[in-house]
């Protein structure tokens, strides 16, 4: 027999229930999840699902050096002039 699995708060022997048993139904309405949709471009979520998972982490290691290389940018103009960027 199988040993019981933790998945959240439902205890279950693997041969019972699957990862389809642990997510809503596709018709489930949320008004939460409703909400926040309007303000998701989903294009880019389906462009990136289209990406291997080695170009989406390239892709975020290039944004990290992007952010880093701005913040020291930034760090540099204020050396230079302390009131940059408060006027």
């Amino acid at each position: 027999m199988c040993e019981p699995k933790q998945h959240g708060r439902i205890e279950a022997r693997e041969d019972e229930l699957n990862e389809k048993d642990l997510l809503a139904p596709a018709d489930a309405y949320d008004p939460l999840i409703e909400a926040f949709k309007k303000d998701v471009d989903r294009t880019l979520l389906r462009e990136n699902l289209k990406l291997t998972q080695e170009e989406r982490s390239q892709k975020l290691r290039d944004f990290a050096r992007f952010a880093d290389a701005l913040r020291r940018a930034g760090n540099e103009a204020r050396a230079q002039d302390p009131t940059w960027g408060l006027k």
